[in-house]
């Protein structure tokens, strides 16, 4: 015979085992569909981008209240601070001869920059010009002013070149305060530059 200590095990264990096996259950197209039972897709995921440091992750800010913002997020502590200064960018953007006001606030509220190897740069293609932006110093630089796209711009594995294609040719420039543009194929880069293009 059960003892009064079992027997309350004993349901106790019937009444869980289902609820268990509920929380195991799959997704299903109905559930999806069934008004009753739908699920809230809404809302845009977490796309998060780990820096080289492995501790820091960016993410989009998600105040509504103001411009997007990338924020530096500590992955064990939580705590995000703002990944560059927006302000400083866009004054440095608007210093430059041809960036109107509204052009730098557009350069220095985006929500994705290709940074350089090291993380303290950013390569910015706007309006079929590419521009290069340092954290640190808080220097913008105008690499190219020309009417042709560049295309398929990115940084060389030190981060002190960028190349990229105009007109069907592969382009490089160096990134110091000399900046000399040079092109590496003439006239039969249509030839060359098929597929896609990397640093050797």
């Amino acid at each position: 015979m059960l003892n009064k200590f079992e027997l309350v095990i004993g349901l106790a264990f019937l009444i869980l085992v289902p609820s268990f096996r509920a929380q195991n259950k799959l997704l299903t197209i109905d559930d999806i569909f069934d008004p009753a039972k739908r699920v809230n897709f809404s809302g845009n995921a977490a796309n998060p981008r780990w820096l080289k440091d492995g501790e820091h992750y960016l993410v989009v800010s998600k105040d509504r209240n103001a411009f997007p913002r990338l924020l530096k997020v500590n992955a064990v502590t939580g705590k995000s601070d703002p990944f560059y200064d927006a302000a400083k960018m866009q004054a440095a953007f608007a210093s430059l001869p041809g960036v109107s006001k509204e052009d730098a606030r557009r350069l220095a509220n985006q929500t994705f920059y290709d940074l350089n190897p090291s993380e303290t740069g950013a390569l910015i293609n706007f309006a079929n010009d590419l521009f290069y932006y340092e954290f640190g110093s808080d220097r913008a630089i105008r690499l190219t002013s020309s009417p042709e796209d560049e295309l398929g711009a990115s940084f060389s594995p030190d981060g002190r070149m960028i190349s990229f294609i105009r007109g069907n040719n592969l382009y490089v420039e160096d990134l110091s305060m000399q900046r000399r543009e040079r092109a590496l194929t003439s006239d039969r880069g249509a030839e060359v530059l098929t597929g896609r293009l990397d640093w050797a």
